[in-house]
């Protein structure tokens, strides 16, 4: 079961209640609104531990200095955020295709595919559910199989039919469903107009907690990563590439292009000295191609590409 750990040191020069001091540093550091009863089970439960050793009451009085760390489950979390402020609202065109069973969303870059650590972020899955509670008033089923990176845009799908769950589960973890993405990089080197790359993909390690997670190509112990690149079009600064991803690892496309000496154009993780220089990741996933489980179809929905891409070359789809 998914859960986090979250560490905080007493910096008052007084002693203080652990029980108080919890509520406060979680409520103002953390967004994390817990009600003090629910604090109180997860001391008396063992998940509370004060300079490395669990602390099961209530009434301790922490010393200046003393460290408390906490352990909850990212489902608890989520049920004592506070309210999500919205900062996106879907609008009919953003709808590409939809059945009775599936949606497909075209998503902007710069939101999340679904609720992060911060309750108060706004993210895709709740922005759809807000369409369809304007539209019918209804929040209907909604799951979801796959996501995209925040700055990534393009295509999501979700599933409302739960009976049909299931299939599209399998179609997602047996490779069947075909992705394909746009993404314009640096012409930092000679290329061929086609090339794959297959290896395997693990996060990186650091000492610095701070910094964010990246993923890297390793000799062993990774998981298996196979993207094919072809190129699109091409200018003396600039290419424009298409990926397809035949796994479906952390990061990978990016990853193979910039390991690969073509980074994307903006990506700030796998960076380049230019990256400042762009508004967005140019990133985006362009297709899907599935055979629909219910209706017994191949269907092929794409996500147009953004304006942004527009501005490099003279895109002919």
């Amino acid at each position: 079961m998914s859960k986090k750990n979250f560490l905080f040191q007493n910096k008052d020069t007084k002693s203080e209640n652990i029980l108080e001091f919890l509520y406060k540093n979680l409520y103002y550091d953390k967004k994390i609104e817990f009600t003090k009863n629910h604090l109180q089970k997860m001391l008396e439960s063992g998940f509370v531990r004060v300079n490395d050793r669990i602390c099961k009451s209530p009434s301790y009085l922490l010393k200046p200095k003393e460290t408390v760390s906490i352990v909850i489950l990212i489902k608890d979390i989520r049920r004592f955020q506070k309210p999500i402020t919205p900062a996106l609202e879907l609008q009919d065109a953003d709808i590409l295709w939809e059945d009775k069973d599936l949606v497909f969303i075209n998503k902007p870059e710069g939101i999340p595919t679904h609720a992060t650590l911060d309750p108060e972020r706004d993210h895709l899955d709740a922005a759809l559910k807000r369409y369809y509670k304007r539209k019918t008033k209804e929040t209907p089923y909604l799951a979801l199989h796959h996501r995209l990176d925040h700055g990534t845009s393009g295509i999501i799908m979700f599933c409302k039919n739960k009976e049909l769950n299931k299939s599209i589960a399998d179609l997602f973890s047996e490779r069947k469903i075909e992705k394909t993405y746009v993404a314009i990089t640096q012409n930092l080197k000679p290329h061929l107009s086609s090339w794959e790359i297959k290896n395997s993909l693990a996060r990186t390690s650091s000492a610095n907690k701070d910094e964010k997670q990246k993923m890297q190509s390793v000799a062993s112990e990774g998981d298996l990563a196979h993207t094919s690149f072809q190129i699109l079009e091409s200018s003396d600064e600039f290419l424009a590439i298409e990926a397809k991803p035949h796994t479906g690892r952390t990061h990978q496309i990016r990853v193979h292009l910039y390991e690969f000496g073509l980074p994307i154009l903006g990506d700030k993780t796998y960076h380049n000295s230019e990256s400042h220089r762009f508004k967005r990741m140019f990133l985006h996933a362009y297709r899907l191609n599935f055979f629909h489980p219910k209706l017994k179809m191949k269907i092929s929905v794409e996500a147009p590409l953004p304006e942004l891409f527009k501005e490099f070359f003279d895109f002919d789809f």
